[in-house]
């Protein structure tokens, strides 16, 4: 469902924040290029771009990393969240759900018309 396309507009810049645990910077850096590049993505422009990292310490958790994302399109705030088994698995698969959501965001902005 995800169709190929360019990068529309640079990639803003964007704001890695790690609400708990040790994510090296090298991981925090990833992150912000990754959604960086989804965002560039967008037909409207990307006002804002926060990604929230996490690293639970509880042994018991079988995927203590999360990451969230959140991109302000044009006043319209698209969101996704993940859960993974390492910091920057999260961070793939927040780069997935979030490219899936913008595409959403986007096809209800302008339908197909057959």
């Amino acid at each position: 469902m995800t169709r190929n396309r360019a990068p529309k507009a640079p990639a803003p810049d964007v704001q890695v924040t790690v609400s708990r645990g040790q994510i090296s910077d090298d991981t925090r850096e990833y992150a912000a290029r990754k959604i960086g590049h989804v965002a560039s993505y967008s037909h409207e422009p990307v006002l804002f771009a926060h990604v929230v990292l996490e690293l639970a310490s509880d042994p018991a958790r079988g995927r203590p990393a999360t990451a969230e994302a959140t991109l302000d399109v044009n006043g319209t705030p698209i969101r996704a969240g993940v859960e993974a088994e390492t910091p920057r698995e999260a961070v793939d698969l927040l780069e997935d759900r979030l490219r899936r959501q913008l595409v959403e965001h986007e096809e209800r902005l302008h339908p197909h018309r057959g």
